[in-house]
Formats: C-alpha cells, sequence, structure tokens
C-alpha cells in the first residue's frame, strides 16, 4: 500500500502535465487513428450493447476519443486528481462515461460485466501486473476482449545500451526544438518508482503474452508496430527507443465450449459404436476416393485430424500408411478414438502407420508452426464459436505447400429434430429428443449457423491466404447413395485449399 500510495501522490502531482500531453495528441491526427485502431478490434456488437472499461484512464484519453464516437464508457483510475481532470476533458460527451475510482489489481466490478476491456501505459506500472490480468479477465465477458498499449518504458534503468538509446532519444528532440515528455517531468521521483516495478526489467510483450496465456486468454496477437500508426511525430521522437506495442487477447467462451463437450460426451458411445460400423461399410472407401483427390503425393504424410470425434479418418489415414494425430476438445471422443484405434490395429507410436489423440481446442490447436502436410476435419467447423480463427490456426500449423481439407455442412439452415424421413435404424433416432433439441440450441449459438455456406468457408480460406481454394457441393450425391444408416440428410459439402510455399 505504501508503494501504491506513492504511485498516486506521483501522477497526482502529474495530473495537469499528463493531461496536457494527452490534449495535444487529441489536437493532431492520432485522434482518428486511435479510434480507428480501438473499434477495428472491438467485437462485432452494436455500439449501445458494447460495454467498454478503461483501466488507468488517467485524464481520460481513450473516454475523449470514445464517448464523442457515440460509445459509453466505464473509466477507472486510482488517482483521484486524474479522475477529475478526465471529467473536464471528456466535456459535453461526460454524461457517455461512468467513473470509478479503482486499483486496477483488485477491481469493484462482478465477473463477466464488460465486453472489451482497454489499457494504455499502465502496466509497466503496477506492482503485480500477472494479477491485474487475472482481474481483467474476470472481469470481462465469454469472448471479451482485452487491448492493452505498452511499453518498455524504463529498460534503461537496467541495460546500458537502452540507456545510450535513451539518450539520443533525448539529443534528437532537443535538436528538434521539440518538447521533451521525460525531461519535463520528475524524472528522478519516477525512475525510483519504476526501480520497483517488475516489469520495469522484463523483456516485453514476451512476459505478458506468456501471462496472458497461462491464465487462460487465448487468440493472443501482438502488434510491436502500433507506435507507427498512432503516433505524432513529436511522440516518435521522444520515444524511438522504446516503441509502444500493442497486446490483444481473447477471454474464450467457457460456458458455449462446456455445453459442446458436454453434448459429445453424452453421445460418445453411441458415436463410437456408429464409426466403427462405418469403418467396415462401403462409406469408409468412399471417403477415401474423396479424400486422395486433393491429399499430396508424398508418402508418408503427418495429418492433423481436427474434431476427430471418435477417430474415423485418423484410423482410415493410418491404415494407409500415414502418422496422424487426432484431436478433439471432448475427453470421452478422445478416449474412444484410442479404443477404436487399438481395436482396428493402429499403434499409438509416432511413427508410420500411427495415430495419437490428444484432448484440444480446435480453434487453439498447440503445436508449433507449419507442423503438418495436412489438416483434414469432418463434421466440426458448424459447431465452433469463431470459426474463422479456427481456420486461421489450421493454416498456421500447416506446412508451406500442404493442404487443408474440410467436410461439413450448412447444419445451421437445417433443423436435425425432424427424423421423420430417416430409416429407423439411422442415428439420429437413437439420440432421442433431448440430445436433439440440445443440438439445435447449440446451432442457434453458433455465428457460422448464420453464414451462407461453403462461400463462407472459401472468403475465410481466400482471407488467411490459401490458394487453390475451391468448394465441392456434391460431396453427398457420391457419399449416400443409399437412405441407410450412415445416410446426412444435410447436403455435404468438401472445402479445399492450399497454404502458399
Amino acid at each position: 500500500m505504501e508503494l501504491l500510495q506513492e504511485i498516486e501522490s506521483y501522477w497526482t502531482t502529474r495530473t495537469d502535465g499528463y493531461s496536457e500531453v494527452n490534449q495535444k495528441e487529441l489536437a493532431g491526427m492520432q485522434k482518428a487513428a486511435w479510434l480507428k485502431v480501438l473499434t477495428e478490434h472491438f467485437p462485432q456488437k452494436e455500439k449501445k450493447d458494447l460495454r467498454i472499461l478503461d483501466i488507468g484512464t488517467g485524464p481520460g484519453f481513450f473516454p475523449t476519443i470514445l464517448s464523442e464516437a457515440g460509445y459509453e464508457i466505464d473509466a477507472a483510475d486510482y488517482t483521484p486528481g486524474m479522475l477529475e481532470k478526465a471529467k473536464e476533458n471528456v466535456g459535453k460527451y461526460v454524461d457517455h462515461v461512468r467513473f470509478w475510482r479503482e486499483d486496477a489489481q483488485n477491481l469493484d466490478f462482478e465477473n463477466e460485466t464488460f465486453d472489451v476491456i482497454i489499457s494504455r501505459n499502465l502496466t509497466w506500472n503496477l506492482e503485480e501486473p500477472a494479477r491485474a490480468y487475472a482481474e481483467w479477465m474476470r472481469v470481462l465477458k465469454p469472448g471479451g476482449k482485452l487491448l492493452n498499449f505498452d511499453a518498455n518504458w524504463y529498460g534503461y534503468l537496467y541495460d546500458d545500451n537502452k540507456r545510450e538509446a535513451y539518450e539520443e532519444d533525448r539529443k534528437n528532440v532537443e535538436s528538434a526544438a521539440l518538447d521533451d515528455h521525460y525531461t519535463c517531468t520528475d524524472i528522478d521521483r519516477m525512475e525510483q518508482i519504476a526501480l520497483q516495478m517488475p516489469l520495469s526489467a522484463i523483456h516485453r510483450p514476451v512476459w505478458d503474452a506468456k501471462v496472458l496465456r497461462s491464465i487462460g486468454f487465448t487468440e493472443i496477437a501482438i502488434d510491436q508496430e502500433i507506435w507507427k500508426t498512432v503516433w505524432s511525430e513529436e511522440e516518435k521522437l521522444n520515444y524511438a527507443s522504446t516503441p509502444m506495442f500493442m497486446i490483444e487477447a481473447v477471454k474464450p467462451e467457457i460456458e458455449t465450449k462446456k455445453r459442446v463437450t458436454s453434448y459429445w460426451s453424452k453421445r460418445s458411445d453411441d458415436f463410437m459404436k456408429h464409426k466403427r460400423a462405418e469403418l467396415h461399410s462401403v462409406q469408409a472407401e468412399r471417403w477415401m476416393n474423396e479424400i486422395h483427390r486433393f491429399l499430396p503425393a508424398e508418402r508418408p504424410l503427418k495429418i492433423l485430424d481436427i474434431g476427430c470425434g471418435a477417430g474415423f479418418f485418423s484410423i482410415l489415414l493410418a491404415k494407409e500408411g500415414h502418422q496422424v494425430t487426432g484431436v478433439d476438445l471432448t475427453p470421452d471422443m478422445v478416449e474412444r478414438a484410442r479404443f477404436l484405434a487399438l481395436e482396428e490395429g493402429i499403434s499409438e507410436d509416432i511413427a508410420e502407420g500411427s495415430c495419437r489423440f490428444m484432448v484440444m481446442d480446435a480453434e487453439n490447436p498447440e503445436f508449433a508452426d507449419e507442423s503438418f502436410d495436412v489438416v483434414i476435419s469432418r463434421n466440426l467447423t458448424w459447431t465452433l464459436p469463431h470459426a474463422d480463427r479456427a481456420y486461421e490456426q489450421w493454416i498456421r500449423v500447416l506446412k508451406k505447400g500442404g493442404c487443408l481439407i474440410n467436410a461439413d455442412a450448412d447444419y445451421g439452415a437445417d433443423n436435425f429434430a425432424d427424423t421423420s424421413a430417416l430409416p429407423k435404424s439411422h442415428v439420429h433416432h437413437m439420440v432421442g429428443n433431448e440430445l436433439m433439441e440440445e443440438c439445435e440450441t447449440i446451432k442457434q449459438l453458433m455465428s457460422i449457423s448464420e453464414c451462407r455456406r461453403p462461400a463462407w468457408d472459401v472468403q475465410a480460406l481466400k482471407y488467411f491466404g490459401m490458394e487453390e481454394v475451391q468448394a465441392d457441393t456434391e460431396l453427398s450425391s457420391r457419399l449416400y447413395k443409399e437412405k441407410d444408416e450412415f445416410y446426412n440428410p444435410t447436403p455435404m459439402f468438401l472445402v479445399y485449399g492450399k497454404k502458399k510455399r
């Protein structure tokens, strides 16, 4: 608390000067640049439905920009003087902003309150930044987003090379006859505080990404050149040796994914029996005929079967001598896949003609870049909250020249609950009304259910840089020639893309 009080005291003395720096930014081109950066990364919601928290608001830089643009904002800071100055700076838009005195490391907000948390130039100034990140995750809604802008501001206190670069910045600012953002402050006092802050001596944003991942954030992205977009020429000279980075992270939609996992857990036994029968039916040969149209000629291939379920594709591909990794979010499905592979004589050893199975989120595969020759999937994308991000990650783990094969259907436009036209032996009759209704509910939760497919898939693959992208909408006519237990009443398609070399 002593250090926190010293930090508050320091920033109280800096209130007017720091506000003047902010006002200079807002008077220039930076205002529009910052608004564009922020809104481009906000979740896709109407302004009125988006709840935003600006942590460490200072003299109200972000609330001034966003309130004028029609957003409602909660602005938090520990220094009362800063909050008063922020209210003054927001001016006529003050009714759009709620102000709170809050310690960023111990927030008083309820769990899952905000859609977005934004912060600028704060985390370096925290005694417990990891605790702060955990708090920010707590108050974010599932699917909510964190945008943090910061820099290695006081690394020069620990590194001689950085010290030289910092001193060069001071000379360049003086030569250009610009305001020096350091020497116009009580620099000695600030440096004494910085020496007590853990992040002053840590290489960032590598540290931030590691901590965010460890506490459960996903889709972590770093932009180390954001300063080029949002800084004025004066700022670029002042801070040339400490470029600002942006780190973006998403709180996973745990509840939705838990619901999906629970649904497939309940179906895992019957699903395994169905896949066991399908492995020894004419469907297995038909599926392999379709897959062979796209597989690279090399043998053996390293293949990722993503959303492997009970291991149907994994087992068929392993029998052809490939080294297959099957992943699924549902532990019960992975267990059934291992059992079925063993039953079919497939080894889990990492070798030719093998398949190993792992519990893993399809939207966040934990593999290194360019690990696989082929990524393949069947009937998965329709169950994903962020199918576009899944595609991006699948492409990431593909080797250059590797191919992506995804067989799915526009299930969102269909109604699974009507089973009257299906044969009595069909799997949908075995599921039961309760699970069929749950499946319908899950579909309604997925944004992909509102997309036109496979047109959406083709567009997504092209957007992420795939080439030779194509969609085959006649897949079902070749696969399902009989209306039997394996028949899929929803027309399936296959999308294919190749990663650029």
